[in-house]
């Protein structure tokens, strides 16, 4: 999006650095409570930087434990 406005808008260069820089600041904003939730989730499923690998052993559908 911002290679196109860029490419094909005729804008100066401080109209173009006033409108990236808010877009950038607010998808950052924006994408970084995902991102670390993201991040979390990865190191509690292997056990990583503090989470412990506590996962119950799977049932087996024959015996029944």
């Amino acid at each position: 999006m911002i290679i196109a406005l860029v490419r094909d808008a005729e804008l100066s260069v401080a109209a173009l650095v006033a409108i990236v820089m808010p877009l950038a600041m607010i998808l950052m904003i924006a994408l970084l409570q995902p991102a670390k939730g993201a991040i979390i989730a990865l190191q509690w499923w292997f056990g990583m930087h503090g989470f412990q690998k506590e996962r119950p052993a799977p049932v087996d559908e024959e015996t029944g434990s």
